[in-house]
């Protein structure tokens, strides 16, 4: 018997009867009744002297020892718990009446324990909260075990972190990109509500003027406080995910962030500013809608995977930096034709919108001079380099040069989008060197039909002995111009542009080479054992 705690409060220092698995009180001797002993076995009339096993919850047979299930009456095996058909000997399972072997019931036994929880009851982390799976660990210790090998784990969990503050990076160049454009907006406002079209002039000194300016300067104010919060972003980026492992972050701005924004600032605070620069000055503003290549490198579809990329030891097999341009290059080279169409359209609307403000103070201008004709005249000087305007200003000089340097560009651009397009492609050349080896295999067909046909022409003219020494002469000179042929082709077909492929032909025929001299060699070593057998059976005779 062993002693256990007390039960529910009743102060009895309750005692068990291993021989008559009941619950009896030590002071007076008295067994508890079934009905209050929770581990009591249930009574079946008859088998009041079997034992009871908890465990299994079958009774014991006292003469034979087998565990017996009385509700259904059959046996059950105490190791695995389940039950026993007496007329197969195959356990089965009476709430499915699956049968299986014993092995596959040992096997399934001590898988169960392995079962018994269910992770999927786990309450699942949110991303969005967890910057670390660690923290998720230590504040749920068995959930954290489990989750280690799910996908929110290691690399996938950081991975996931890096795309949401991708979007973050996207926001603020969203964010630069209406700054931006709402302060070259402004400037074309003042520009042309202060033209004087009697004077010929642009009035920065009047009041509303004055006040524009101002305007613009706030708008250029937000754009900068705009440029230092998506660089402190970038910083924090880089010392939390993408420091090298070991190095020690410099105090402030390491000097890769630091240079770059110095120089976008400096661009990106070019305006007219009151009292000080004049009022055409605003054209330099044009020079922040490179901020438009960010917005277009963010929502691009290689820049939002990259880091799922990066992950599968893209810069260890030599793959060059995510970057603007890299991204800018890989969109122009899947839409040639579309992005140059675009680059053609901006430029030719903004450079020939600067000609215009430039050129409509000339006083030898056409009184019908418009936009329209400034759009056309900027077209000229991009693809031709003709000046179709009567430069008075140092403004417009300059605005004619950057057409002038901007028209190159584009005009090699066109030239490569129609070289690409012209110049065959892989699966093109791979058809062309088809037909080519086809023609060369009708080529060896021609000539092996004319040395058979010399050939049988010489054989049938030794047959009637009229052979003289001139056929000789004749077949040997059509075997030379077959030989020479045959080397001809051959040497076309084992060569080709690729230096790599003829690498590769030249080992196949010194593999080649190799295998037949150990062919001959065999065939002399058989030769040679044929020989000495004959040798050998001569001097015994």
């Amino acid at each position: 018997m062993a002693e256990v705690q007390p039960g529910d409060g009743d102060g009895i220092d309750w005692q068990f009867d291993e021989q008559a698995q009941q619950w009896f009180n030590p002071e007076t001797g008295e067994y508890a009744p079934a009905e209050s002993d929770p581990n009591a076995p249930p009574v079946y009339a008859g088998y009041e002297d079997w034992g009871y096993d908890p465990a299994t919850g079958a009774h014991i047979d006292p003469q034979t020892g087998a565990y017996v299930d009385l509700s259904t009456g059959y046996n059950i095996d105490p190791e695995t718990g389940y039950h026993v058909d007496p007329s197969t000997g195959l356990f089965f399972n009476p709430e499915t009446n699956e049968t299986f072997t014993e092995e596959q019931a040992a096997e399934w036994a001590k898988q169960e324990p392995e079962m018994e929880y269910n992770y999927d009851d786990d309450e699942k982390p949110d991303p969005s909260v967890y910057m670390d799976i660690d923290r998720q660990i230590k504040a749920n210790k068995a959930h954290g075990r489990f989750e280690r090998q799910s996908a929110f784990a290691g690399q996938e969990m950081k991975i996931l972190w890096m795309e949401k503050l991708d979007q973050r990076v996207m926001h603020k160049n969203n964010v630069l990109l209406v700054f931006a454009l709402i302060g070259i907006v402004l400037m074309m406002l003042h520009i042309e509500v202060s033209y004087d079209s009697e004077a010929k002039e642009i009035k920065g000194t009047t009041g509303l003027a004055i006040a524009m300016k101002f305007i613009i300067g706030f708008s250029t104010i937000a754009l900068l406080c705009a440029l230092f919060d998506y660089y402190q972003l970038q910083v924090y980026i880089w010392r939390k995910y993408e420091k090298p492992a070991g190095e020690a972050a410099p105090p402030g701005w390491p000097n890769s962030f630091l240079y770059p924004f110095i120089f976008e600032a400096i661009i990106l605070s070019l305006h007219p500013v009151p009292y000080l620069f004049r009022d055409k000055m605003g054209i330099v503003m044009f020079l922040r809608a490179y901020l438009v290549i960010r917005v277009i490198r963010d929502h691009s579809k290689i820049y939002k995977s990259r880091h799922t990329i990066l992950s599968q030891g893209y810069k260890d097999r030599g793959g060059p930096n995510f970057n603007s341009i890299l991204v800018l290059r890989i969109i122009f080279d899947q839409s040639p034709g579309t992005c140059v169409a675009g680059l053609v359209f901006f430029f030719m609307t903004v450079l020939g919108w600067c000609n215009y403000i430039c050129e409509r103070e000339s006083p030898y201008l056409m009184e019908d001079f418009g936009y329209t004709k400034a759009v056309w005249g900027t077209a000229f000087i991009l693809f031709t380099g003709d000046v179709k305007f009567e430069t008075h200003s140092d403004f417009g000089r300059m605005v004619e040069l950057v057409t002038l340097l901007v028209g190159v560009v584009l005009y090699a651009m066109i030239l490569a989008v129609m070289h690409n397009k012209v110049v065959m492609k892989r699966s093109e050349l791979f058809g062309e060197e088809c037909i080519t080896t086809h023609n060369r295999m009708i080529e060896r067909q021609k000539i092996a039909a004319i040395l058979l046909q010399n050939w049988w022409r010489l054989e049938r003219m030794k047959r009637k002995n009229r052979v003289t020494t001139q056929d000789y002469l004749d077949f040997n000179t059509v075997c030379t111009r077959h030989n020479r042929t045959r080397q001809r082709l051959d040497c076309m077909d084992k060569n080709s542009l690729d230096p790599t492929l003829d690498k590769l032909l030249s080992m196949e025929r010194a593999f080649n080479g190799v295998q037949q001299n150990i062919s001959d060699i065999k065939l002399t070593q058989q030769l040679l054992r044929e020989r000495a057998g004959e040798l050998v059976a001569r001097r015994k005779g």
